[in-house]
């Protein structure tokens, strides 16, 4: 039982990083047009499903990085022209908008991404995926309450 446990463990750890390595090359070659990096889809993303705009904070929060690498962030996207504060004094409190430039590329970022998902899932049925998608926000939340535990603790309960 405890070999079987270990595989998966590996197996999963593999997987997992394997996906998030593709991923990561995936999303740089995409942005590189637009002289961004992979952090940048996301922040993009968030920003073109939120035309209100969102503050630096809740952008932080929606991408899972941390205050210093989202005010970074908006640096970078505000120094290429493609975000802007919604008004004019700039503050953390203060909501982060596209600009238009940013729209056309938050929308191409948009397509890229649609046709890197139908291109890797594209023979999975949609049953399947809707099954991966639930198992893995499962598997995450149970990760994120395991964060604190050490390894090797066999005391876990629910």
């Amino acid at each position: 039982m405890e070999i079987e446990n270990r595989d998966r463990f590996e197996d999963f750890s593999t997987l997992i990083g394997s996906a998030m390595k593709s991923l990561q090359k995936i999303k740089n070659h995409g942005m590189e047009p637009y002289g961004l990096g992979s952090t940048h889809t996301l922040c993009l993303k968030r920003l073109n499903a939120s035309p209100e705009g969102l503050t630096r904070k809740e952008l932080a929060i929606e991408c899972e990085i941390d205050k210093a690498q989202i005010s970074r962030l908006i640096g970078e996207l505000s120094e290429k022209g493609y975000v802007r504060d919604k008004t004019e004094t700039a503050g953390y409190r203060n909501k982060i908008v596209l600009t238009e430039s940013g729209k056309k590329v938050a929308d191409e970022v948009e397509q890229k991404v649609r046709k890197v998902l139908e291109y890797v899932s594209g023979d999975i049925p949609p049953e399947q995926i809707t099954v991966l998608y639930k198992t893995l926000e499962t598997i995450c939340e149970n990760l994120k309450r395991a964060e604190d535990m050490p390894l090797g603790n066999t005391n876990i309960s629910n």
